[in-house]
This record gives structure tokens, sequence and C-alpha cells, in this order.
């Protein structure tokens, strides 16, 4: 004797999935079994597959799923409680045939969770281990696809060993087990239908034999039990009862809920009393009742002890037989109630069928929109599990992106991208899982090659797992162009630091060469006035050596601000290095040695030979000073470059760029010193900066501003303990020398009337009696108005005018201009504590003969004056 229960039977394959989906089923009605898997082996015949699952005969229903296992199975023979759902693989019932068709056009290999926990066992059992299971599958399929359905914590582990040992490539689909679920459940609601349907019919016969004479009715009933939909159905019990009793209304009260629906006649009936029929449907809770009339009843149709309505019969023809047909009745309802319920359940499992339909339907549509949107999107996604930083999925883009072959990525963690520390990055997984949502991080391609990249970043619920869904930007560019707007910032910063600066230091270096210039002239005016050899003389001159030493200090500051720029000639850099190779030699202390690597070509530039020998003196003083113990080599080497061969890391001036088309004579200085860290490479260059003792660190200072006044840039290279490279690009001149004709023979100073203009009255009383020890008669004026009216009332005896350029009122060129128009032939001299470089510029309609910078000597007076009298004496 069978039981009654209802098994289901699947591959091996799902029996992990149907252990779970089971848990749902009572398993006193619904048993679950599964065959083992035959891939790669022959179909099963249905001996073999009975023997396999012997339980299936101890049930009255088996239903099973039959893949391509089961392909050349056929009709069961001699096994009546056997029936077949055929389908293209034994996963589809996971889903559907639609998907899986098209996972193994791609030649994927499809497994599930459940599988993966036991896949060791499962290639044993085929025989499959080691090398021979690689290349078997290496051979037939292109990748492995995981079906994930959520009942295998550790599968993704498990799938990348799998995966590993084949060496083949791997991805997972989510999907869950709800439509394995809906399928089981749309089985059983058909077998329970059936099985009701059975038990309808059997019930039938049983009345029949008890009242023969209802043949007829029970005929009908029968009829009606072979009727479906509910509709139809409940018309024709109506119908039945008004022909069984030539009733003049029947009606229907449906019931459920606790609630009495619309009420449905045969026959006119009075709707005006739906209120009262229904509240006498509801109040009834025998099997039946007779009506007030007492030509009619009430008979209650229920189903395992609910309500499913009341069939209220009313005026029947023969009343007084009324006993009897609700006897018959009552033996008929039975049977309506079983009709009833099928119908209702034929309803609900239409329903349902229909429901599972517009599920798979979704679910393609579903699979369709993310192919779409994962994996067609031109945007950068991975999916990634941010408990083990699994990456388990990535788009196309991705693979292009990092520059792996597809699905080599899902074979990765994110660690093998990002280059922060893996405990940074399990802090940063747990910070998007806690709803922070962007990210700027570095990302390692497959080149080698780190990427910024900005990251919005998603927690997602896909089959009962939290995962990240993850979007990725490359911004190396921005970043790039960020950092170069940035950088342009600081450097015009600092030129505007630099600007302000220069002209502070302009100004005091002018009120400090005028102080200066009063201090040296009168010191020399002292010393002209005592004999050689006394002791005043001596103490004279040594303060007349320390004057001279501060004038040197203000234009120092001048030449670091490039403010200095001298008289430029054309040079030649290597004779000029080759010229200061010895002296440079004798500064140098024991143990050090200068090593001069040049190939004897000219190096022409356009330069100041008293600076670019300055420069050179401080580049290789640095490069000493530098020296482990006061030992080593110093290297110097001089070589032609074109633009392209200059760096811009730690190029000073930092807003200098060189110019196109041109080429640069690089001097390079070497050291094997100590070296020199990036944070002080940043201020390797401001004056007094030193790491050696203070009071020390104009040197650099200088070359910085030599290379400025040149229009050239000096670059650093090193790291602490591994020395130093400066290296001071100037503008390359294409020259051929010209012998230097014979200079010509100073000539004597013939005295006469100098014009002496000055503000400053100590400068103006020191350059007075300067003119008058030099043999020339001095008319004094404090301003350019006075200068004018003293060469009115002296007309034709002047011979020269000295003047300073910055004045109140009329300055310098203003002043010039106008003695020129009482006499265009008069010499002039201007004087400044500026330097030349800024004050002989612009535009002017008078120029003087000869410049003269403050401070001066008597010897630099008198030379000015030498020069600017030559076209007279001419």
């Amino acid at each position: 004797m069978r039981e009654r229960r209802l098994a289901i039977v699947a591959c091996a394959r799902l029996a992990t999935e149907l252990e779970h989906v089971a848990r749902g089923f009572d398993p006193a009605e619904v048993v679950f079994l599964s065959y083992p898997a035959r891939c790669g082996r022959p179909p099963l015949a249905w001996d073999e597959l009975v023997r396999l699952i012997p339980e299936a005969l101890e049930v009255d229903r088996v239903e099973l799923f039959a893949g391509c296992c089961l392909e050349r199975l056929g009709e069961p023979s001699g096994a009546p409680v056997f029936r077949v759902t055929r389908l293209a693989h034994c996963l589809s019932p996971l889903a559907g045939d639609f998907a899986v068709a098209r996972y193994q056009e791609q030649g994927l290999y499809l497994v599930t969770s459940g599988w993966l926990g036991q896949w060791r066992e499962r290639l044993a059992e085929q025989g499959l281990a080691g090398e021979t299971a690689a290349e078997l599958f290496g051979e037939s399929v292109a990748g492995i696809l995981h079906l994930d359905t959520g009942v295998l914590p550790e599968a993704d582990r498990e799938l990348s060993a799998f995966a590993s040992q084949l060496r083949l490539p791997h991805q997972t689909v989510l999907l869950g087990l709800d439509q394995l679920a809906l399928r089981c459940e749309r089985l059983v609601l058909t077998w329970r239908a059936e099985r009701r349907e059975t038990a309808a019919g059997e019930r039938l016969e049983l009345v029949r034999r008890r009242n023969a004479d209802y043949a007829m009715v029970l005929d009908l009933l029968k009829l009606i039990v072979q009727t479906t939909g509910k509709e139809t159905v409940l018309g024709e019990i109506l119908q039945l009862y008004q022909m069984m009793f030539a009733a003049g209304e029947v009606a229907w009260v449906p019931i459920g809920d606790g609630a009495a629906g619309e009420v449905v006649r045969t026959g006119p009936g009075d709707p005006a009393q739906d209120n009262r029929l229904k509240a006498a449907a509801l109040a009834l809770e025998a099997p039946s009742q007779l009506l007030p009339s007492g030509a009619g009843f009430l008979l209650r149709v229920e189903w395992e002890g609910q309500a499913l309505g009341v069939i209220c019969v009313d005026r029947i023809a023969l009343p007084d037989h009324l006993e009897q047909y609700l006897q018959v009745a009552r033996e008929t309802v039975v049977v309506c109630a079983v009709v009833l319920n099928n119908a209702l359940n034929l309803e609900n499992l239409i329903a349902l069928s229909h429901r599972l339909m517009l599920n798979e339907e979704a679910l393609r549509e579903s699979e369709q929109i993310y192919h779409d949107l994962f994996q067609k999107s031109s945007a950068v996604q991975l999916l990634i599990d941010p408990g083990t930083g699994e990456i388990l999925d990535a788009n196309e883009a991705a693979a292009a992106f990092y520059g792996y072959p597809p699905g080599a990525l899902t074979e990765k963690r994110i660690d093998q991208l990002n280059d922060l520390p893996q405990p940074r990055i399990k802090e940063e997984l747990a910070r998007a899982l806690g709803g922070e949502d962007h990210f700027l991080f570095r990302h390692r391609l497959a080149s080698g090659e780190l990427r910024n990249v900005e990251i919005y970043s998603t927690a997602i619920r896909v089959g009962g797992r939290t995962l990240l869904h993850t979007i990725i930007h490359d911004i190396t560019e921005r970043v790039r162009s960020e950092e170069a707007r940035r950088d342009l910032e600081k450097r015009l910063q600092l030129a505007h630091k630099a600007q302000s600066l220069g002209r502070m230091a302009a100004a005091i270096a002018h009120k400090y060469n005028n102080l200066l210039g009063a201090v040296l002239g009168n010191l020399e005016l002292a010393l002209l006035s005592i004999p050689p050899g006394k002791p005043p003389a001596e103490n004279l001159g040594e303060a007349l050596k320390a004057a001279s030493r501060a004038a040197e200090v203000s234009t120092l500051m001048l030449t670091y601000l490039g403010q200095a720029p001298g008289r430029h000639e054309k040079l030649d850099l290597a004779e000029l290095c080759r010229h200061s190779t010895a002296a440079l030699q004798n500064g140098l202390p024991p143990g050090v040695a200068l090593v001069v690597e040049m190939d004897g070509a000219p190096a022409w530039v356009s330069g100041n030979e008293q600076q670019l020998q300055q420069l050179l003196a401080s580049l290789v003083t640095n490069g000493w000073e530098a020296l482990a113990g006061g030992t080593g080599e110093v290297r110097l080497s001089l070589k032609s470059v074109d633009a392209a061969q200059i760096g811009t890391a730690n190029r000073f001036p930092l807003d200098w760029e060189p110019e196109e088309g041109i080429r640069f004579c690089a001097l390079e200085i070497v050291d094997q010193g100590c070296g020199i860290s990036d944070a002080d490479i940043g201020e390797l260059f401001d004056p007094f900066f030193s790491k050696k003792f203070t009071g020390r660190g104009l040197g650099l200072a200088i070359v910085l501003g030599v290379v400025r006044t040149h229009h050239g840039a000096v670059t650093v290279e090193s790291e602490p303990g591994k020395g130093s490279t400066f290296r001071v690009y100037l503008p390359q001149l294409e020259y051929a020398p010209h012998p230097k004709s014979a200079g010509e023979q100073p000539q004597a100073l013939s005295g006469g009337t100098v014009l002496l203009v000055e503000d400053e009255p100590a400068v103006r009383k020191t350059t007075s009696a300067m003119l008058g020890v030099s043999g020339f008669a001095v008319l004094e004026a404090r301003d350019g108005a006075e200068a004018l009216e003293l060469y009115r009332q002296n007309p034709g005896a002047i011979c020269l005018v000295v003047s300073d350029l910055t004045m109140p009122g009329l300055d310098g060129w203003s002043t010039l201009a106008a003695l020129r128009n009482l006499d265009p032939d008069l010499p002039a001299i201007l004087t400044s504590g500026y330097d030349q470089s800024q004050v002989m510029c612009g535009d002017h309609l008078q120029w003087p003969q000869v410049f003269l910078r403050k401070p001066y000597t008597m010897g630099t007076l008198r030379e000015a004056i030498r020069q600017a009298l030559a076209h007279l004496v001419r």
C-alpha cells in the first residue's frame, strides 16, 4: 500500500538546494529525493532510476525534474505514479531554460552553491582528479559560472579553489531559491487538487450505492465534478439544486475571512433581501437550517472545517417533503464542497502558474537589464564581497581599464588593485558598509601603472548577502591638472613675494648705499690728509676695507633678488671654468679633490664674469662643505643640452620656463656628501638657510640670484646619504669672438667747474670734497630746480653735471632734460643707490654719458668723469 504522499525528484547537483526548499513543506505530505548526476555518462533507464531512488515506490505520486541526464528516459512503463517535467538542463529549475541555454552558448560550466560544498568528492566519483580534470575541462568549457543560491556561506572560497585547480576563469550570478520553491509549490498544489478530485469521485460512488434512487442526481454531480472553473461549477451546482427541488430561487452567499460576499442567484429572487440573507449565512453554524417560511432551507458548504459559503433553497414545489429534500441536500453538499474547493484550488494554481511565468519573464528581463547596465556600461564597475575583498563580478569596461583578460578580475581581491596596505583597505570597506559612498584611491593596472581613481560604492543585498557595487572613474589627468594648477599658484605667490621683497630690498639698498657712500668718501679723504705709515692711516685703511665689504653685502642682496645684473658681455663659460680651477683648488681643504671634466669645446653665454665666478665658487664650496669627514671629490662638468632635457623637479626659480628652440649650457657640480632631504630642498636657496652653523647660507642664495640675472635656472637632485647634483642652465649663444682692440689710454683730468645735484646732505658734502681734491670747482644744488638756477647764473662755466636720479621735485631725468635744453652738449653723470638695470631703462629724451652706482670711491668717480669728458677731448 503506497503512502498518500508526493515525492519531488531532481538531479543530485540540486540536492543541497532541495534540502533548503524542503523546509517550507510538510514532510508528512511531500518528500524530496535526488538521483546521482550523470554528467559525462550514458543517460538513465527507468529500471535503473527506480533502483537508485527506491523511496519513490512508497508514495502515490512522483514528480520528476528530467534534465539532460534523463533525455532518453522515454515515458514511464509499469510505473504509473511517475510524472516527468522535461527540461533542457538539470539546473533549469533554478534559473529557467532560457537563462541556462544562454550560459551554455557562452561555453560556461554551471555549478550551484550546494555542489561547490562537495566538488572534490563529485570529481572523484567521476574519476577526475588533478591534471586530468584540468585537461578535460580546459578542452570543453570556457569558464565556470556559479549560480549562487546562498545555501553555502563559503561558496566564493570553494569556487576560487575549484576554478584554480581547473585553471579556468570564473564568475557568479546571484539567484536565490525563489524560482525552485515556486516550481515545487506548483507541483504540490496540482497534486492536492487531483487527490481531492479523486476523493470526490470515491464519495460519489459511495452515495450512489446508498441512494440508488438518486442515480440521476449523482450522475449530474459527477458531471459537475469533471467541470473546471469556479464560476462554471457554482452555476451548475445552483441549477442542480433548483432542478432537484423545483425551487423558486436558489442563492449562493460566499463566505471568506469572516465576511459575506456578493449574493449569486438563479431565478429573479429579491435583491432587496441580500443583507438579510448575508446576515443569516454568517449566523449559520449548523450544517443546515430550515427557513422560517417552512418552504426552504439554508445549507452550509465547508471544507476541512472552513466555510466556503451558504446555499439558500427557497420556495420549493413540494414543501411537505422538505425533510427528505434536506436529507438529499446534506448528502450531496459534501460533493459540492469538494468540487468547489477543487475549483478554487485550480484557480489559485492557475494564478500561481501565471505568477511563476511572470517571475521567470521578470528574471529574464532582470538579467538582461543587469547585463546591459552592468556588463555593457562604459563605466568601470565591480561587485565586491566586503568581508573577503574578493571581486565577484567585473564588467567589460573594468577588464579594459585594468588591462586584464575577461574573467581574470573575478580571480582577484581588491587589495591586489588598491595600493593601500591591507589593514587600511579593510577599514575603507567597513566605511563603505557603514554608508560612506565616496572615496579617492590609487589603483594598479595589469601593467603596473598606478592611476588615480574616484570611487562611488553602494551596499546592496543580493541573495541574502550584503555586497558592494562599485563604480570607478579614472581621474588621473584631473589630479595632474589640479597639481599643475596648485604648482602654478605656488609659483605665482613666490614670484609676487619675490617682487615685493625686491622692491623693499632695493629701497633699503638705495638708502644704505647713500649713507655708505658718505662713509667711503670721507674715509678716503681722511687718508689723503694723513701721511702713509702713520697709525691713524692704518686704522682708517682697515675701516675703508670694512666699508667696502659692507658695500659688497648690499650688492649680494640685490644679486639674490636678480636686481644686480651688472655689465653683461659674451663669455666662454668653459674658458671661465678652466681659468677659475686653480683658484678654486687653492680654496679646498686637505683631502678634497676638484675633478674637472670638459671636452675643450667653447660654451658661449651672455653674462657677467664676476657674478659667474661667484656662482661657481659658491657651488664648489657648498659641495666640499657637504662631504662627510671633510674628504672626497667634487666633480665639475659642462655640456650643451636642449630645452627638452631640462627637468622640472626641484627647478628654481619656480616660475622659470625654458625658451623653445635654443640650447643651454649645463654646468653640473656633483658631490658625494650627506645629501639633502626633499623638505630642505624647497628652502635651499633662501638667504641664510643652512644646516652648517648660524650666519652661513648666503652662497646658494647668490647662486639663485645670478641665475635670475642671466635668465637661467638651477636644478637639484639629492637624497640623504647619497650626495647632491646641482645643474645650472644658461642660454647658449652661437658666437665667434673678435680680437680685442687695444684700449684707449686714460686722459688726465684738466679741471673745470662741476654742477653737483644731490638731495642727501652727507653725500653732497662728501662728493663735493672728492671733486675738489680731484681739481674741480664745485657748484652744489639740493634739487633740480636749484641746479637749473645755478646753470643760468653761470652760463658757459660748467663743464660737467653730476646728478642723483631719485630726488623730490625734479628727478635726475627731468633735470638732465632741462639742462640739455640750455646746453645740448653738456656732459652728464647720473648716480643712484639702485642698480643700473632698474633705473637706466625706459623712454627718456636725454641720456647721460655715464651711470655711476652708489656707493662710489674716489677712483670710480674719477673714472666716470674721464669717460663723460672723453667726447670733449676727441
